[in-house]
């Protein structure tokens, strides 16, 4: 019985193991073929600049990513920004902000820009 047991968790290991390597691999076909839409993150980083740059809100224009291979980094960009103090006042505008995530840090786990 434990033999079943332990062929069934074997089994089920390789599965997940496989079905990551799926996920990892579409992820860098993606990223490679050009810009991601990370519009179903807006509201994440809307909180996130929000909190960066000590502004009450932030408004996004479009926000992507993408690979770029000469420096081995995700580059994630946002158009059109717009922070706002509490009273609603515009205290700052960008027309398009950039960060770049190493691939190197990424793979360990850790979002260190570069």
């Amino acid at each position: 019985m434990t033999r079943q047991a332990t062929r069934l968790a074997l089994e089920i290991a390789a599965l997940i193991f496989m079905l990551a390597i799926f996920v990892v691999g579409f992820a860098v076909y993606r990223l490679s073929s050009g810009p991601v839409d990370l519009e179903v993150l807006r509201p994440n980083a809307e909180e996130i600049f929000a909190e960066a740059f000590e502004g009450e809100t932030v408004e996004l224009g479009e926000i992507r990513s993408e690979w770029r291979p000469e420096s081995r980094a995700i580059v994630v960009t946002a158009s059109n920004v717009t922070i706002r103090d509490e009273t609603g006042e515009v205290v700052s505008v960008a027309s398009r902000i950039a960060t770049a995530l190493p691939a190197a840090s990424l793979a360990q786990g850790r979002f260190a820009p570069l």
